[in-house]
């Protein structure tokens, strides 16, 4: 006796950058999903000298890691680190990537993969006079700096990548929409959403309104529901598996047990999808 697959029969875009979107894809696959990769970024590393002097300083109380990328493109200057520094990763793909590279890792928030997460750990609130570099990006977020400078803490930024936009060619696309292979989109960063949004077309008049869109935060989703996309999901938490995870409850939200049309109208969508 055959077992339907939870996935099967759903079409999924993926838009992550090529090298990080392995993973993801494998999970829906794995899960009897077709995954259609669409990159929207290229990610970039950086030679600055004046970061690569901040990255081989060892006087920092804390190195705080914002991404995968950042470990990535910075982690060969800290292995490994010496005390008392100590090490803190935005979420457990981070935490995971500093581990494989032989970085211990000292801190991570425990329910959700952010920010706010992070700066609501006990370590993050008593920062008074402590070094903290934070890792990350060009372009990043300022509230996990501008938050710990304003407990007491002296910040600087390592900023060892960059995002850039990834052409976007809308016809293939619009063939896989028309013939009923796609089934849901997933963006995990306000960037690729904006590049999305300026670089489909009028390709996102025909989406926005009826493609499920998976984000990786609930911040992500907000963003996306004011540019005027109607159904959206947020992942539970900040990682592949969750991804998975709210794909698989969009899917079952929007068409039941069966896909039968990626233009099926269903109205009765819940809360999650406001």
């Amino acid at each position: 006796m055959n077992t339907r697959l939870p996935l099967q029969g759903y079409g999924i875009i993926v838009t992550r950058p090529e090298e990080q979107a392995h993973n993801l894809c494998q999970l829906l696959e794995a899960a009897g999903g077709l995954a259609f990769r669409l990159p929207l970024l290229i990610v970039e590393g950086l030679n600055d000298s004046s970061t690569q002097s901040l990255c081989c300083r060892r006087d920092w109380d804390w190195i705080l890691f914002i991404s995968r990328n950042a470990v990535k493109y910075a982690a060969s200057c800290f292995a490994p680190v010496e005390a008392p520094t100590r090490v803190a990763a935005i979420g457990q793909g981070t935490a995971l990537h500093l581990t494989n590279r032989g970085i211990r890792v000292d801190l991570m928030p425990e329910l959700e993969f952010n920010s706010e997460a992070l700066l609501n750990t006990p370590e993050m609130g008593n920062v008074q006079g402590q070094k903290i570099l934070i890792v990350r990006g060009q372009g990043g977020r300022e509230l996990l700096g501008e938050t710990l400078a304003s407990r007491g803490a002296r910040v600087d930024y390592a900023e060892v990548y960059r995002r850039a936009a990834a052409p976007i060619d809308p016809e293939p696309w619009r063939h896989r929409w028309q013939s009923g292979q796609l089934h849901a989109l997933i963006v995990t960063s306000g960037e690729a959403l904006d590049h999305l949004q300026s670089g489909a077309g009028d390709l996102l008049q025909d989406w926005m309104p009826e493609l499920p869109l998976v984000t990786m935060s609930v911040r992500l989703a907000q963003r996306a529901r004011e540019q005027g996309w109607n159904r959206v999901i947020a992942a539970s938490r900040a990682c592949d598996e969750a991804l998975r995870d709210a794909t698989l409850e969009a899917m079952t939200r929007t068409h039941g047990c069966v896909v039968l049309t990626n233009h099926s109208k269903n109205t009765n969508l819940t809360d999650r999808f406001k």
